[in-house]
């Protein structure tokens, strides 16, 4: 089993390599991994940050928006 140092017990942790892709219709779709503490996926308030609708932005501040 492996074991990342420092994440807490809510922490949710985005990993480098977001990759958007815009369709015919004018549409985005975007791919993201994150890092979060296995435990901390039964928490309702950590899955309602992967919940369909939220920016993506929110989940990983780094990310600029247009």
């Amino acid at each position: 089993m492996s074991t990342i140092r420092g994440l807490g017990f809510s922490d949710v942790r985005p990993q480098p390599g977001f990759t958007a892709t815009q369709g015919d219709t004018g549409g985005w779709t975007g791919r993201h991994t994150f890092i979060i503490r296995r435990t901390a996926w039964a928490n309702a308030s950590i899955r309602s940050q992967f919940a369909k609708g939220v920016s993506i932005t929110e989940l990983d501040t780094g990310l600029s928006s247009f």
